[in-house]
């Protein structure tokens, strides 16, 4: 991606740097803002406020703290975070059965083994903001319950409850888009 040179100069305002730095991380940026936002105009907007939180804070990157990948997840998630909630198209809905645990079974995984990246992409668009940030954060981004809990201002139940929901939510859709696709719809 880049080193700590190009972070040194990018540190002290070098524009070549901070450039090539743009230039190197925004598809990679990019790609998480793509799929927390759906509307193009918005991810380019958050695409914005990610890199100038990005740059303002470079300064707070320690390399032996973790790699600049993950730190960089982690201000891009939190912009979209932020921009969700600004737009009020984050709604978690708190309810939660206790008695029904669901995790990524093997159905789940095949259906999803099944279907191509922009298939799955796809389907995960369509799913409900609060389900699809929770399954983000939670099962491709490897947080806890209670650090989805703390980024998005829950309780960890309202985070099982909102994983619990957009799992079965992925599975009926998954499903429905396989024989979407036996049939040739698509």
């Amino acid at each position: 991606m880049i080193d700590k040179t190009i972070i040194k100069a990018c540190i002290n305002k070098d524009r070549r740097s901070l450039q090539l730095c743009y230039d190197r991380c925004s598809p990679y940026v990019y790609a998480i803002i793509k799929n927390y936002i759906d509307d193009p105009h918005s991810r380019k907007e958050v695409l914005q406020d990610s890199f100038i939180s990005i740059f303002n804070s470079l300064h707070t990157y320690d390399d032996s703290k973790g790699l600049l990948k993950s730190w960089l997840s982690t201000i891009t998630y939190r912009t979209c975070i932020k921009h969700l909630k600004a737009q009020k198209k984050l709604s978690i809905i708190v309810a939660y059965d206790q008695d029904r645990h669901e995790v990524i079974d093997d159905s789940l995984t095949n259906a999803i083994s099944a279907c191509s990246k922009a298939e799955v992409e796809a389907v995960l668009s369509k799913m409900p903001t609060g389900y699809r940030v929770v399954f983000i954060m939670n099962i491709l981004d490897g947080l806890t319950h209670n650090e989805v809990a703390t980024e998005l201002g829950i309780s960890a139940e309202a985070s099982r409850s909102q994983l619990s929901r957009g799992l079965r939510w992925l599975r009926k859709n998954l499903s429905s888009q396989s024989k979407d696709l036996a049939y040739g719809k698509y």
